[in-house]
């Protein structure tokens, strides 16, 4: 059984503060963020802003420089980056660069695989500012970061759970997954609270903007906040398309590695594109930003090309 008083010890700022390994918003990929929010934004200044991290320049230079953009030539350096793939393009490079190192690795208190969860936060994040272009939402920037982050707080969770947790703790958490729970209510039985709250808690420790911070915090249940905010609807229905993405583009990864190891015949068949969500399945955000079934049919279609591309891309093994 849990200690009865584990909820009252274990809050969000216990986790936040005493569990070493949290990782910290890399203060130039906020710089980069806030800088590309102002009307005066230039390239050059993005690229001074990266360019002060040597390690965030590197992965930026690496990713722009991928076989999935097919540019013609090398590029050298993060301002020819941005003349040639555009400064939004450059920008999200950075945010992706700056969380891919800590978002890669396995979590094992929710039993995801490496990169699993880091596909599902970049599958989100992309689809939800495709949405958010798709019904002219303003803030793209926010929310494709928002979808990048909206997992969060199962980072911190889950590393508080392997590193810190009583080891009846752990225990229960993986007794009560089996019984096919949900992490949503596995977190509050356990700790009273849910990743959702411990992500959007970390977002504001690190200053970044309320509407990000209100799209982690209400991912799972956009029709609590208040005011209803178009970027949460945007991040939920990135998050519920993703989910459906994920798994497939993984296996469909998987079978390509086993091809080059020579062990196709114990692989499973190609699956084909996941089919979207019903309305029904996101009925408030569908509702809020007017979007239609077709109009989910179409995303699934343009998204799952772009998603399987830009998955390889961040497979890339030089990437770290």
């Amino acid at each position: 059984m849990v200690q009865p008083n584990l909820r009252s010890l274990t809050t969000l700022n216990d986790i936040a503060t005493n569990t070493g390994d949290l990782p910290a918003f890399p203060a130039a990929a906020l710089q980069i963020m806030r800088e590309s929010e102002s009307p005066t934004c230039t390239a050059a200044r993005i690229a001074d802003l990266i360019n002060h991290d040597p390690a965030l320049c590197a992965r930026v230079l690496r990713l722009a420089n991928s076989p999935y953009y097919g540019l013609a030539r090398q590029i050298a350096d993060v301002q020819d980056a941005v003349v040639l793939l555009g400064l939004r393009s450059v920008r999200n490079l950075a945010m992706v660069a700056a969380t891919y190192a800590w978002m890669q690795q396995p979590i094992r208190a929710y039993d995801l695989q490496p990169k699993q969860m880091w596909m599902n936060a970049f599958g989100t994040a992309y689809i939800a500012q495709e949405v958010a272009r798709a019904v002219r939402v303003p803030d793209t920037d926010h929310v494709f970061t928002a979808g990048l982050l909206h997992d969060l707080g199962k980072i911190a969770i889950g590393l508080w759970l392997e590193t810190r947790a009583h080891g009846t703790v752990r225990v229960l958490v993986r007794q009560l997954l089996r019984k096919n729970a949900t992490f949503d209510s596995v977190e509050k039985q356990v700790l009273g609270f849910t990743h959702a709250d411990m992500g959007s808690h970390l977002a504001e420790m690190w200053n970044l903007p309320k509407s990000i911070v209100d799209a982690i915090k209400y991912h799972h249940d956009p029709d609590a906040c208040e005011p209803a905010s178009k970027i949460v609807d945007c991040v939920h229905i990135g998050m519920v398309l993703s989910e459906t993405m994920v798994q497939a583009v993984l296996a469909d990864m998987e079978k390509e590695e086993a091809e080059k190891s020579g062990t196709t015949a114990e692989r499973a068949d190609e699956p084909e594109a996941p089919v979207p969500p019903s309305p029904s399945a996101v009925p408030g955000p569908m509702l809020r930003l007017r979007l239609k079934e077709e109009d989910l049919v179409d995303l699934r279609t343009r998204s799952y090309t772009a998603y399987v591309g830009y998955a390889r891309m961040f497979d890339d093994p030089h990437v770290k």
